[in-house]
């Protein structure tokens, strides 16, 4: 069954950066500070100033950020009149938080839209959004942000960064939100004032970067904090009746505070609001309900007061009716037809979006003229699907281009894995269809490009509530085929990890035809840098028969391997440690860690970067003994040892090895808190007495595997613990004894040669 994109497929924030150039129209120039706007005089509703290109909004706001007698325009009304392509333009955002220059106005969209909205900040710069300091009294609504593209430090927000006691009414977003702290697809942070009646499907994604600008004193810490779907943080204030369902992420790990509608949230109040559990990959908020696609595509859940997290009943009509921008009583629709299901807000359309096209009947004489159609002849058609967007003229190269030496990236930041497939073909978004032919096959098609991708057993395709991805194991391949290509080019799959780090997995040559077919290895040379375990954007890279770039993303789940010995891979080689020695890997790479021995609890702890590891035995005749190298340990064969760890990914588990001939012991479970805890056996039927290094590894939360490798001894019941003991023993000492020795055969034979010289 073919299944077709979301309607709006910017809505998944694919297309930034470098695409919106591609897609400029030409109408962002540059600025003035002149007072004339297409129309109006500001003083009134209806007198407002008339925003009806894109130079009006750098007008707006450049008079914002004045001084010199022109900063009073801040606090004047505002009406955009039509659509706005920002596309090309670097945007400064209207108001900053210097004195005097936050925008204290009204802004009315009037139910149109501002696309292609572009902030690549210095990641020091704060307050980023369209407006980056809303104050008190300030009104910004009935407005559509469509395709921003924002990368900044603190409190940054599609709409606006920071709310100091503004209100938004009726305001939706899509595209890409990034930033340090307080990050939020509407709203970084609002610390008075309220929000009411708004949407974010936008990516949000929490970053690293320190310090602020004009105040080198202020760190923002490198992980990120403050991040939600909807809003960064509230402080104080107020928002109702809004809902999330754009994917919430934490590009390095270890960030705080992540929601799927807010991050934070030590004030204020909340009612009636919902984030997509599902979409937004986050399980947990700090304000608002959590909801699965199918409870947000429902009616009662926003009318039904039994409905978990709703007080009150939304504004909003089963279907669509018209907008009264001037006295509105409702302000959401909801039907199959429109916004992929979800909930809209009822100026996004001029039209009925909820009926369907009608088909078949006739008049009482069998034509098929003026006359009305008996109810039974009338069916309801499925809606047709959205046209393409008008690609260039076909350049077709004379020969093949190039390989590429990266992927292609359309923004500063680290890459996002889609919701959902996208793809551009000559820099433009084209809708693709999906289908699921079985659980290890995923196809994709856009017209004459298809493509078709097969995962072993074990592993998986999927496309369900909304998402679709590849499930691979780590060190396997996808098996790739496709058709409608230009003939002698290449097909090229990246894995970008960030915008400095990026994998090639294949370089495929497409066949005389226009077909291709090959695999794409992930990490199947356990000496190549592993990629890390995770989510991860997939991207595809090739020319298509009429000579335009082709470049489809997708996300791939790579998955933890099947059980192996962690390489050290600077040696090649599975480690080999001496009894009471340590050596811990991180991506199969040396990296400090230190043990400590508790002999009294026969407990043994590694500690790493962010993780830890622990062996306490059983057994009463095993032993752990503190050394000055560390620890030794004695485990006894026939008997159990308990493995203990955190700080590791969870949905993953954790392996225990014994070697010199590699015998995995027992793998644990690693729960959601990132913890496992568990028994091995050390079965005498597989393991010798002896010396041996014990290995316990599991993934971190980087998606890199951690290893603990430790020399240890294995003995049977009973036996005497010489090792344990003479461990212990001080070589310092020995010495001593050897010098001493050593000194009384020089004095014996020194007096000796003397009682003989006397005798001569």
């Amino acid at each position: 069954m073919a299944l077709g994109l979301s309607s709006v497929l910017l809505a998944s924030g694919l297309v930034t950066g470098a695409q919106q150039s591609a897609l400029a129209n030409g109408a962002c120039t540059s600025g003035t500070t002149s007072t004339a706007f297409s129309g109006g005089n500001g003083q009134s509703a209806a007198t407002a100033w008339e925003i009806a290109t894109a130079s009006d909004l750098i007008r707006l706001s450049e008079i914002t950020a004045s001084s010199g007698g022109v900063s009073s325009f801040r606090d004047d009304y505002y009406k955009q009149t039509t659509d706005i392509d920002l596309a090309g333009c670097d945007w400064t955002p209207i108001g900053s938080r210097n004195a005097g220059e936050n925008f204290t106005g009204t802004y009315n969209g009037l139910g149109h839209e501002i696309s292609g909205l572009y902030i690549n900040h210095n990641p020091r710069i704060s307050y980023a959004g369209l407006f980056g300091h809303a104050g008190p009294a300030a009104v910004i609504e009935n407005l559509k942000l469509t395709d921003v593209d924002i990368t900044s430090g603190e409190y940054v927000g599609g709409a606006v960064g920071f709310v100091a006691g503004a209100h938004l009414r009726s305001v939706s977003v899509s595209g890409v939100v990034s930033g340090a702290a307080d990050v939020g697809g509407l709203v970084g942070l609002m610390n008075s004032g309220s929000i009411t009646n708004a949407v974010s499907t936008a990516s949000v994604r929490g970053q690293d970067w320190v310090g602020v600008v004009g105040n080198p004193n202020r760190v923002i810490k490198a992980n990120p904090e403050s991040v939600g779907g909807l809003i960064g943080d509230q402080q104080a204030g107020s928002f109702a009746n809004s809902y999330s369902i754009g994917l919430v992420t934490d590009t390095i790990g270890g960030g705080t505070l992540f929601g799927g509608l807010s991050g934070g949230g030590s004030g204020g109040s909340i009612n009636n609001s919902f984030w997509n559990t599902t979409t937004s990959g986050q399980s947990d908020s700090r304000r608002g309900t959590g909801k699965t696609t199918d409870e947000l595509k429902t009616l009662s859940t926003f009318n039904d007061d039994d409905t978990v997290g709703l007080t009150t009943a939304w504004a909003i009509v089963d279907g669509w009716e018209a907008f009264d921008f001037d006295s509105p009583t409702n302000y959401w629709g909801i039907c199959p037809l429109a916004n992929d299901g979800y909930p809209f807000l009822l100026w996004e359309y001029t039209d009925d979006p909820c009926t369907a096209p009608q088909v078949g009947g006739s008049d009482n004489s069998g034509g098929t003229g003026g006359g009305e159609a008996p109810a039974a002849a009338v069916t309801a058609a499925p809606p047709a699907p959205a046209p393409a967007p008008q690609r260039a003229a076909p350049r077709a190269p004379v020969t093949p281009p190039v390989a590429l030496e990266g992927p292609v990236l359309r923004t500063g930041g680290a890459p996002v894995p889609p919701q959902v497939p996208g793809a551009f073909i000559g820099g433009v978004p084209i809708v693709l269809q999906q289908t699921v032919p079985d659980s290890t096959r995923l196809s994709l098609a856009t017209g004459s490009v298809a493509l078709d991708m097969t995962v072993a057993n074990g592993s998986g395709a999927s496309s369900t509530d909304g998402a679709t991805q590849l499930g691979v194991k780590n060190r396997s391949s996808i098996e790739l085929a496709g058709s409608g290509l230009l003939p002698g080019s290449t097909v090229q799959v990246f894995i970008p990890l960030t915008a400095e780090d990026s994998r090639e997995l294949a370089q495929l040559v497409v066949n005389p035809d226009g077909t291709f077919s090959g695999a794409a290895a992930f990490s199947s040379d356990p000496l190549a840098d592993p990629l890390p375990i995770g989510p991860r954007l997939l991207q595809l890279v090739t020319i298509d028969e009429d000579g335009n770039q082709v470049v489809l993303e997708m996300t791939v789940a790579i998955e933890q391997g099947d059980p192996n010995p962690e390489l050290n891979r600077e040696l090649g080689d599975i480690p080999t440690m001496p009894v009471g020695s340590l050596e811990a890997t991180s991506a199969g790479l040396p990296v400090e860690a230190n043990i400590t021995a508790i002999a009294d609890e026969k407990l043994a702890v590694v500690e790493g970067d962010g993780w830890t590891m622990a062996v306490n035995i059983d057994s009463p005749d095993g032993a752990v003994e503190e050394t000055e190298a560390g620890a030794v340990l004695k485990l006894v064969r026939d008997e159990t040892a308990l493995v203990s760890g955190s700080g590791f990914m969870s949905g993953t588990r954790a392996d225990v090895w014994l070697f010199s001939e590699p015998t995995l012991v027992g793998t644990v479970s690693i729960d959601e808190n990132g913890e496992f805890t568990g028994e091995v056996d050390i079965d005498p039927n597989l393991i010798p007495a002896g010396e041996h290094t014990l290995q316990l590894q599991g993934v971190g939360t980087d998606g890199y595997v951690k290893a603990a490798n430790l020399g240890v001894l294995v003995e049977d019941a009973g036996a005497t613990p010489s090792v344990v003991e003479e461990s212990s023993f001080s070589w310092t000492f020995l010495w001593w004894i050897l010098l001493v020795i050593v000194a009384l055969l020089i004095l014996w034979f020194v007096v000796r040669r003397r009682r003989q010289g006397s005798h001569a």
